[in-house]
């Protein structure tokens, strides 16, 4: 609600489970989650850019090689 980024490089709340997460799936895309790594963005929506998806996301992001776009 205050702009603030949903997906961050690390968790401020208690954690039930470390990595445990895998793959992140939001309106906008779809990031693999690898440990020690950037995000990697394997889905984007059509109507939102590569860099719209990193200016909202504060955790690194890199591109696979063959994104594929998400449909309506």
């Amino acid at each position: 609600k205050g702009g603030e980024a949903k997906i961050v490089r690390a968790c401020t709340l208690p954690l039930t489970g470390q990595r445990v997460v895998h793959r992140i799936v939001t309106e906008f895309a779809v990031l693999d989650v690898r440990p020690g790594q950037p995000l990697l963005l394997v889905e984007l929506a059509p109507e939102v850019t590569f860099e719209q998806l990193a200016a909202m996301t504060a955790a690194p992001i890199e591109r696979a090689a063959n994104v594929i776009a998400l449909r309506n």
